[in-house]
């Protein structure tokens, strides 16, 4: 018995390809034009008047079409998110079912960064090592992928600064698992396993002032937007990586090798 194959469109903003690419999980990142399915492609040019936007694409069976593949189309964009510098993210501008809303008529694409074929293998090398992560794991990542992405989003919006702070804490939070008790001193102490290539008591200062300026922003809702210099309310740095490129490093680490002992 054959099934009629179903395609899941997801609309991307915030990047750009010099090719298309199929990755691990069966997603095509691509341009509109390139959809291989012209029935498809026929339906979208009466409602999509740009068709130089950037998608990703999967076509499966009739049964197979459903809100897990939704879901992992957004992961994909994600791990996308992951690869990109500091505060860039990826937007869903829309998806073809099981979105937040159906494809709306789209006229200018949001791009920012554009991904080079190192970007796409290391895009691809992150999935397949994700799919060797067990389950548990494997949820913690998704929830710190997902909240990096928002912090990365909402950082370039107007007065987005308290969400982003407020999402890149709770990025923090799963990508180094920890309890609900003494998180301070764990977040602390198992910052410096995972980020060993980097002074030790460093590490140690700065995720301590990180946790107090994300705390002011959750009891306070108050971050300031232009603190003095030599302030503790300036953002923190790693050596010259700010805190999101330091959790995009330490997710990277964790979706490859696994969470470590932290003990």
């Amino acid at each position: 018995m054959t099934h009629d194959k179903q395609t899941m469109i997801i609309f991307l903003g915030g990047v750009s390809i010099a090719r298309s690419f199929t990755f691990h999980n069966g997603f095509t990142i691509s341009k509109l034009h390139e959809l291989p399915n012209s029935s498809v492609l026929n339906e979208l040019k009466k409602i999509v008047d740009n068709f130089d936007q950037y998608i990703l694409y999967k076509s499966v069976d009739e049964n197979q079409y459903n809100k897990e593949l939704f879901d992992l189309g957004v992961f994909t964009s994600e791990v996308i998110s992951l690869n990109l510098n500091n505060n860039r993210g990826i937007h869903i501008l829309a998806a073809s079912s099981y979105g937040p809303y159906n494809v709306p008529n789209i006229r200018i694409p949001y791009i920012t960064k554009s991904l080079e074929d190192v970007d796409l293998q290391n895009i691809n090398k992150n999935l397949k090592d994700f799919s060797k992560r067990n389950i548990k794991e494997q949820s913690k990542i998704k929830i710190a992928l997902m909240y990096l992405n928002k912090s990365k989003i909402c950082c370039r919006n107007v007065n987005g600064h308290y969400e982003h702070a407020i999402f890149l804490r709770i990025a923090l939070e799963n990508c180094f698992n920890v309890p609900k008790e003494r998180i301070e001193a764990t977040l602390a102490k198992r910052a410096k396993i995972l980020l060993n290539q980097f002074n030790s008591d460093d590490v140690n200062r700065k995720i301590k002032r990180f946790y107090t300026q994300t705390s002011g922003a959750i009891h306070s809702g108050v971050v300031p937007s232009r603190p003095k210099d030599n302030s503790k309310e300036r953002k923190v740095k790693i050596d010259d990586y700010y805190m999101s490129e330091i959790l995009a490093m330490s997710i990277s680490n964790i979706i490859t090798h696994g969470f470590p002992d932290w003990e």
